[in-house]
């Protein structure tokens, strides 16, 4: 049987005041060499279940591991190290470092890395940019850049210390199809030659066609949904 790299176990979230249930008793478990599409409602906690799984939010009750490590268990530098090598997180707000090139933004996972862990990023973080249709701009900035090409470079970066999980969040979401197809190219490539696993949060039709696994997130609980 193929080894979860994420497993969460009777995960139960609350939020807001009165604090209302969003996940009663989550359990579910991705395995290395999958991808995961997950769909859900507004509101439902589609966002909030990738803060979780990548060691973002605790508040919770129940058990998240990542790789088979209890994210709760882990010091603060010892999950700071985890997102670095572990897990490769894509956000909605892209979280590009405006004073920083291109380059240099996909390379920020590297920056705190041992040397043996830094070897050969700096051609491999050119080469995902050239991969996400960015690689002339490699040396510029991100003043100018629009949302699609901010969402290509917070690509680039989540993939940039191959990592065991990538927690995607609406990562085609402003792209156009063509651009859309070639990141998710490169995520199923990840997936092919690291057996790495992927978790994307979507409302895309196409993104969730190219799941292995779909996943439906509704009254604070999961179910599998037909391929």
């Amino acid at each position: 049987m193929t080894t979860p790299v994420l497993t969460l176990s009777g995960v139960t979230k609350r939020v807001g005041r009165p604090p209302r249930v969003l996940f009663d008793g989550l359990s579910f478990t991705v395995a290395a060499g999958e991808t995961v599409a997950v769909r859900g409602r507004s509101g439902c906690g589609k966002t909030t279940l990738l803060n979780l799984a990548g060691g973002l939010d605790l508040a919770f009750d129940g058990s998240v591991l990542v790789d088979g490590r209890d994210v709760r268990a882990l010091g603060d530098t010892e999950r700071s190290a985890m997102r670095r090598t572990v897990v490769g997180m894509v956000f909605q707000a892209f979280h590009l470092v405006e004073h920083l090139t291109l380059l240099g933004n996909v390379l920020l996972p590297a920056r705190f890395c041992s040397a043996a862990e830094r070897a050969g990023t700096p051609a491999r973080a050119r080469a995902l940019l050239t991969e996400v249709g960015l690689g002339d701009r490699a040396d510029a900035t991100p003043a100018g850049l629009s949302g699609g090409e901010r969402q290509r470079v917070a690509s680039a970066r989540a993939l940039l210390m191959q990592p065991r999980l990538v927690l995607a969040d609406e990562p085609t979401g402003n792209l156009d199809r063509a651009t859309a197809d070639g990141v998710l190219d490169v995520l199923a490539r990840l997936v092919l030659e690291a057996g790495s696993a992927v978790m994307v949060v979507t409302h895309d039709p196409a993104v969730a066609a190219r799941a292995t696994r779909r996943l439906l997130l509704a009254d604070g609980g999961v179910t599998e949904e037909a391929a």
